[in-house]
């Protein structure tokens, strides 16, 4: 080989060194992935998502870009977690609640008031039942949990004619709640009659006399507009819930041990920023509902107490019916601290 054919050599292998290491490691594929939710796009729960797409794209070098869409884009949550599992969809950021459907030992993490508070939550996501569960999850959707310590603030209820304080409130009431069957359950054991209605149609809904109240994470009230019909709200902290970003494990496992780590790592540290901001900002939404007119009321401690009872001895039913495995519900309630 000639000198000046060798240098050619040279330089043109650097310059290969060099354009891989700019976009990670050699050998690494550059990833174009769509990341769906439901949430409004000035929600906390999408800047979150955003927040994600950033960190994947910091921390893999530049391999992995995520583009966000929110405001059910893609599909309510079920039809967007069918389609990650079945690769259709990239990735996902939705209440684990929905996970439900597809892992039946699911259900009991949507009971209205089971959780006594975030830490109870927090000390659930993180055991061994959570974990298993999550993996019956993957194993039947094929959608794997990349991250699952999105603590979102408590669900409260938007309702038209009266504030839903006591167990007789919600006597007869439609009520909307989440594709989700353990809310529809939760609902019938208060009295209200459920009615599944897609998160971006909520508002739709009130103003067209299909539901009289609605629940939601606390903040969402406020950024779906849903306080703007709905101006009684009732901080009932029934349901303690997380966000789980889901991707679709087919593609995951094409993915290096480092893309992989990075996606991991992003979607965990979106998770920590959005509950440290969801905490941040509770006064803020409650200053901000009050100036559109929304009257704010909680839960007389002895109208909790009524409330919780009249839930979960229907919950206990059920399980004794078979709708999840025996003792799941005991078992939850003995990790609260």
């Amino acid at each position: 080989m000639s000198i000046n054919l060798r240098r050619t050599v040279i330089v043109a292998l650097c310059l290969a060194i060099g354009i891989a290491s700019c976009s990670g490691q050699a050998g690494e594929r550059n990833y174009s992935l769509v990341l769906g939710g439901n949430q409004s796009t000035e929600d906390l729960v999408t800047q979150g998502l955003q927040l994600v797409a950033e960190l994947a794209k910091k921390k893999s070098n530049g391999t992995i870009s995520i583009e966000v869409m929110p405001a059910s884009q893609l599909g309510d949550g079920i039809t967007q977690i069918e389609a990650v599992g079945m690769g259709t969809q990239d990735m996902a950021g939705f209440s684990a609640g929905f996970n439900a459907t597809f892992v039946a030992d699911k259900g009991p993490e949507s009971i209205f008031f089971l959780f006594k508070d975030a830490q109870h939550l927090k000390t659930y996501l993180k055991s061994d039942i959570c974990t298993e569960l999550n993996q019956r999850f993957l194993d039947i959707t094929g959608a794997r949990v990349l991250a699952n310590n999105w603590i979102s603030m408590p669900r409260a209820f938007s309702s038209k004619q009266r504030p839903l304080t006591s167990i007789k409130d919600f006597s007869g009431l439609k009520i909307r709640v989440p594709d989700i069957k353990v809310y529809l359950d939760s609902i019938t054991s208060l009295g209200g009659k459920s009615t599944q209605v897609p998160t971006a149609e909520i508002y739709l809904a009130f103003m067209q006399g299909l539901v009289d109240a609605a629940e939601q994470p606390y903040d969402m009230l406020y950024t779906l507009n849903i306080c703007l019909v709905g101006k009684y709200i009732t901080r009932t902290n029934h349901v303690r819930d997380a966000v789980n970003i889901l991707i679709n494990e087919a593609k995951f496992q094409t993915m290096s041990e480092g893309q992989r780590k990075a996606l991991i790592e992003a979607a965990v540290e979106a998770g920590e920023w959005y509950e440290a901001e969801c905490y941040k900002n509770f006064d803020r939404i409650t200053e901000m509902m009050k100036k559109v007119g929304c009257e704010i009321f909680d839960v007389p401690p002895v109208d909790f107490a009524e409330m919780r009872e009249a839930v979960l001895k229907y919950a206990t039913k059920l399980e004794a019916d078979g709708n999840w495995e025996k003792g799941l519900i005991e078992r939850i309630s003995a990790l609260a601290k």
